[in-house]
């Protein structure tokens, strides 16, 4: 199972749109292991593929999905669901902050490596404070993935993005620094994302 593209665009709108509000699988079993991670920081790294990690435990409650890539959340009634284009983002509003998670896509020019795409992300977002930096890349549902991330004292961002089958993908988690769960719910998110052939 596969997939493809990340909009940053509307990916940035989505996430500032829900803050603004206040609201502010498959017949590979591996999969949940391979796509566990351990958090990283802002600073740059040589991107390296693989590192086994700890399984975590899916996620299995409602769905955010597009044509290519779906990804599920934890179960939590609270979850807010937002779709702009390509683009759908969960945003999880508590005391002590909002975690937000998006799956985006979108064609691919062709011919991009994973180089080439986690550049053009950096690219993108090299106006943000902070600016996402490129880590060591992992699998997610058996594809390779750049990894971004980045954090400041208020939330960690954490961005993978990859391509499949002519459409190149994004997936986007801003975590609250405060949430001693947040990076677990982040793992769990992950664990259940499935790329998905055309």
């Amino acid at each position: 199972m596969r997939s493809r593209i990340a909009r940053s665009v509307p990916v940035a709108c989505l996430a500032l749109a829900l803050v603004a509000c206040s609201d502010d699988e498959a017949p590979e079993p591996p999969r949940g292991s391979e796509a566990a991670s351990s958090a990283g920081t802002s600073s740059t790294a040589e991107p390296q593929a693989g590192g086994s990690t700890p399984a975590v435990t899916p996620a299995a409650g409602r769905e955010i999905a597009n044509d290519t890539v779906s990804m599920r959340l934890t179960d939590d009634p609270e979850w807010q669901i937002a779709r702009f284009a390509t683009t759908v983002t969960a945003g999880l509003l508590r005391a002590d902050g909002s975690f937000s998670a998006s799956v985006s896509d979108i064609r691919s020019t062709g011919g991009d490596d994973l180089d080439s795409l986690a550049a053009a992300a950096e690219q993108t977002w090299s106006n943000d404070d902070p600016a996402p930096r490129r880590t060591a890349n992992r699998v997610v549902d058996g594809i390779e993935c750049y990894v971004l991330e980045a954090s400041n004292e208020e939330r960690h961002r954490y961005v993978v993005g990859g391509e499949h089958d002519g459409f190149t993908f994004s997936i986007d988690f801003k975590v609250p620094r405060a949430w001693t769960d947040g990076e677990q719910i982040r793992e769990q998110l992950l664990a259940s994302v499935d790329v998905k052939d055309r």
